[in-house]
């Protein structure tokens, strides 16, 4: 799958909304992954989501990996969508929606290393610092 990613054509502004559509669906994978079992809420059963990310913890980490790789390309053709804007097109909501995904990504960085941190096998660790690294200069 993510030799796919790769082959890609280079970003380009028009590559938003296909891409946001594909980060999304990979963001409700992971999460049926991480849940899967279990009820969302407040009575959310944390021993049933920490059992799920050793279980599954090998498609959390091929579900991480592709959710890193793909949100440096979303991160990527939000600029160039932006920077194709005019002035008057740069409202307040475009640019709330742009931190947003930019906070989105953050987060997706933020789980995966406390991820690395809580013991994942050393395969799924460099599977997911690899995407890591191969992704910070975006």
């Amino acid at each position: 799958m993510l030799s796919k990613l790769w082959a890609l054509p280079a970003p380009k502004a028009s590559d938003v909304a296909w891409v946001s559509e594909w980060l999304d669906a990979a963001k409700r994978t992971y999460k049926q992954i991480m849940y899967f079992g279990t009820e969302t809420g407040p009575d959310l059963d944390q021993a049933a989501v920490l059992r799920n990310l050793v279980e599954y913890e090998d498609q959390y980490a091929a579900a991480m990996t592709f959710m890193i790789r793909l949100n440096a390309r979303e991160a990527t053709t939000l600029s160039l969508f932006v920077d194709k804007l005019a002035p008057e097109q740069r409202t307040p909501v475009r640019d709330a929606g742009f931190q947003r995904a930019r906070h989105g990504g953050g987060a997706i960085i933020a789980g995966a290393t406390g991820a690395i941190a809580e013991d994942l096998k050393p395969a799924n660790a460099r599977l997911i610092t690899t995407a890591m690294r191969d992704t910070r200069d975006v």
